[in-house]
């Protein structure tokens, strides 16, 4: 049985934050650079834990700052060395195992994907925002794209029509809420860069690092060769989208 194992990006695949690292770009030479960096961080850790809406979140840090092109390729840049550690030594779990890994970020495509590259992760299993430029400024984002809407995650993950168990992997509330909302079926709090407390109470499993991942990923496997034929009796919407399955163990 297919297993789609589902990355968040920012504090997950990357120890930071992709917008407190363009905040501090775009607004290296504004007097007021300390002040608006600290509302975008508030802003962050506030749509992760779940306090305000994501696409409110966004809104709100997007306005304090003026981005441009030449900012998001110095972002890239730093993002490139900023892999989570136990990622560095784990590159060969996300090349063997390309076909059965996704991002889904609320962070922005043209920002993840030079990084995503690196784990071999092909550019169509990446999604997250688009900006919207005018000449070389950032005036907005896609509006229309599902991840900048509410509950954004769980809508653009249902839209893939996966079939097989959903693993959804992240650091934040808005990871949490694409099981929430049934589109996945375990949700692994990931705390290798930040722990959020409420999020984790929230969690099936939490994992330190990628071991851990890969630990409970196994775990998962045994659960459903052993408990699949039951569930699925009792329940019609699962044994509508494991029709046509076969079985298949995610390597190391």
């Amino acid at each position: 049985m297919k297993k789609n194992l589902i990355f968040d990006f920012d504090s997950t695949i990357v120890k930071s934050e992709t917008l407190d690292i363009l905040a501090a770009i775009s607004l290296n030479k504004d007097p007021q650079k300390e002040k608006k960096i600290n509302s975008i961080t508030l802003l962050t850790n506030q749509a992760m834990e779940g306090k305000i809406s994501f696409p409110e979140a966004l809104d709100k840090r997007l306005k304090l700052l003026n981005i441009t092109k030449k900012d998001i390729k110095k972002t890239v840049q730093l993002l490139i060395d900023d892999l989570s550690e136990s990622i560095k030594v784990n590159l060969n779990f996300f090349k063997n195992n390309k076909d059965s890994i996704y991002v889904v970020s609320g962070g922005f495509k043209e920002i993840i994907i030079p990084v995503t590259k690196i784990l071999g992760i092909p550019n169509e299993n990446v999604f997250g925002n688009s900006f919207i430029y005018n000449k070389n400024v950032v005036i907005g984002i896609d509006k229309n794209n599902l991840i900048s809407m509410e509950n954004g995650k769980s809508k653009l993950i249902e839209s893939l029509k996966l079939n097989g168990i959903i693993v959804m992997i992240g650091d934040g509330y808005t990871d949490y809420e694409v099981k929430l909302n049934s589109i996945a079926d375990y949700f692994i709090a990931y705390i290798e860069n930040i722990k959020r407390d409420n999020v984790c109470a929230l969690g099936d499993d939490i994992a330190k690092n990628i071991s851990d991942v890969k630990k409970y990923i196994k775990k998962y496997n045994i659960w459903i060769l052993s408990h699949f034929y039951i569930v699925a009796c009792n329940n019609s919407k699962l044994t509508d989208k494991f029709k046509g399955c076969q079985i298949k163990i995610i390597k190391d």
